[in-house]
């Protein structure tokens, strides 16, 4: 199985991302820092360098059979225009 897991330089993201490589599935890992990224992609991950706040610079395609939305804000403080999708 082919997934792509949002946050994946996160700590849920990256715990999932590690798990699934471990069971021979083939990822596709989607976070904001590199050098976590570049771990990933030693352990055998697809990444793609990507902030979800923000459009990307270029569309991209990826095809896959499932997908892990990992990705978050997680604070107990902050703006609240940080924390809304509009």
């Amino acid at each position: 199985m082919r997934v792509m897991v949002t946050g994946a330089t996160g700590f849920l993201g990256g715990v999932l991302t590690r798990r699934l490589l471990a069971k021979g599935h083939a990822v596709i890992a989607v976070g904001r820092n590199r050098e976590k990224l570049a771990k990933l992609a030693a352990d055998g991950a697809q990444i793609v360098e990507m902030d979800l706040s923000a459009p990307p610079a270029s569309p991209f395609d990826v095809a896959c059979d499932d997908v892990a939305h990992c990705a978050a804000l997680s604070s107990p403080w902050g703006r609240e225009r940080r924390f809304s999708s509009g």
